[in-house]
């Protein structure tokens, strides 16, 4: 009786898992100039030592988007912010400035995940399990 217990529990226990899948991927300028129809990146130097980033995710369809941007001085986190948006099939824009000395050392990032879940058999927009999240090595940029 207690093997049979046992099997039961290890066997619901293995049917409720659910393993989500979450990737990393690097965007280069390389790979932004090679699919234009889904990523922007530019900036502009102002007078003021402030390096102004624009970056544009264009979506096919709509998604959970999470900019995470992490500003690093003098070797300390002075400044962080996670911004969630569900994003549209559209260009979904970000728009930072940083210190030039700060750019090596800051990161920004977006995790993307799919939407749509259904509840009592409506749909919602509810994110998915999973995310890819996309990183911009900020210096990356400047040398073009």
């Amino acid at each position: 009786m207690a093997a049979l217990t046992l099997f039961c529990l290890l066997a619901t226990s293995f049917s409720l898992k659910c393993h989500a899948l979450s990737i990393e991927q690097d965007v280069t300028p390389t790979y932004v100039s090679a699919h234009p129809q889904e990523w922007s990146v530019k900036y502009m130097k102002k007078e003021n030592g402030l390096i102004h980033f624009t970056i544009v995710r264009q979506l096919t369809e709509p998604k959970y988007l999470v900019a995470h941007l992490a500003v690093h001085h003098e070797g300390k986190l002075i400044a962080s912010s996670d911004t969630p948006l569900f994003g549209k099939a559209k260009a979904n824009t970000y728009y930072f400035a940083l210190l030039t000395e700060d750019i090596a050392t800051s990161t920004f990032t977006i995790s993307e995940s799919g939407l749509g879940s259904t509840i009592d058999g409506k749909p919602v927009d509810i994110p998915a399990v999973g995310s890819i999240t996309h990183r911009f090595r900020l210096p990356d940029y400047l040398r073009e």
